[in-house]
């Protein structure tokens, strides 16, 4: 679960950046694919994705925690 979320982050390497260039119209998305590709903004994305996701693990994982066992809590 948490591997598909932090797929699905907006940013340049990861599959989220990639969904951006469906949703917008067609000049866009070949403006969103150049940047993509570039190398630099690669390594940027990453690096900040590796930083922040750790601040939504733990609500997310208290979530889950909260669907598949109702009457536990997560400390």
């Amino acid at each position: 679960m948490f591997l598909a979320l932090f797929s699905l982050l907006p940013l340049p390497p990861l599959d989220g950046f990639s969904v951006l260039g469906l949703a917008l119209p067609e000049q866009y998305a070949a403006s969103i694919q150049a940047f993509h590709s570039n190398g630099a903004t690669s390594m940027v994305g990453l690096v900040i994705a590796w930083r922040a996701f750790p601040l939504f693990t733990d609500p997310l994982f208290t979530l889950l925690l909260k669907l598949v066992h109702p009457g536990e809590s997560y400390s």
